[in-house]
């Protein structure tokens, strides 16, 4: 049997003390590409981690990692159409399974960690169900939603979840329809709390990404404006506008 070894580096972003504008609108973060004076944002190496990867874990495509609770999980959502997991030594523990079976996996979509019940949520997708395993990827149980489209989701508290979905919701006012393309739900997704973010030029140009601050805050990125913005009360405030100068 072959073996293959998989890496990942794990990088630890540092904050450095610099001058720095707040406007009501954001606090600017300029960044100079070409200077060799170190910008606020500074990449450092923190550890190098060789994941073992056997016949039976093979990674066709890394489209998300996250760690926790000295698990390291890996999602090939194209390639394998699997979640991985290894301890943080990175020795293979095991991966979900592909099927329509219980347990099984067809078109998975996005996952997260449900810190609150130390278990792990994986969308997928064709046949509509949200299934359930323990951190080794153990399987626990599914549910069935008919009609519920998921892009990718993140847990806002306890209760709640945002969700960016594939396709727009409808939110009747009078005899109008607004389309809204994220929405709340509550943790069994039977149907939205709340559906925001009405489908704007701006709002079609964000992606909802993991959180990239500490405080594990939802901050959506849109690419056509250079601005990172931040959920408060159902509306997006920029919390960072980033100065590219001449760039």
């Amino acid at each position: 049997m072959k073996t293959f070894l998989g890496a990942i580096i794990l990088i630890g972003i540092f904050f450095n003390s610099c001058n720095n504008n707040k406007e009501s609108f954001g606090e600017i973060l300029k960044i100079d590409l070409s200077s060799e004076v170190t910008n606020k944002i500074k990449l450092e190496l923190k550890s190098f981690v060789h994941l073992e990867t056997l016949d039976s874990s093979l990674i066709g495509e890394i489209r998300k990692i996250e760690i926790y609770s000295n698990f390291i999980y890996v999602f090939d959502k194209n390639s394998s159409k699997a979640l991985f997991v290894f301890d943080k030594n990175g020795k293979f523990i095991g991966k979900t399974k592909r099927g329509k079976g219980p347990g099984e996996c067809s078109d998975p979509w996005d996952f997260i960690i449900d810190k609150d019940n130390q278990k792990i949520l994986l969308w997928d997708q064709s046949p509509k169900n949200m299934i359930e395993y323990d951190l080794k990827l153990n399987y626990l149980k599914s549910y069935h939603y008919e009609g519920l489209f998921i892009k990718n989701f993140k847990k806002l508290d306890k209760d709640t979840f945002l969700a960016f979905v594939q396709y727009p919701i409808f939110k009747y006012k009078t005899e109008d329809a607004t389309y809204y393309n994220y929405a709340i739900y509550a943790s069994d997704f039977s149907k939205p709390l709340s559906a925001i973010l009405p489908t704007t030029k701006k709002v079609a140009g964000l992606n909802m990404n993991n959180p990239i601050n500490p405080n594990n805050r939802a901050l959506f990125v849109a690419p056509l404006d250079n601005n990172v913005y931040g959920l408060e009360n159902n509306e997006l405030k920029v919390i960072y506008a980033l100065d590219f100068g001449k760039l």
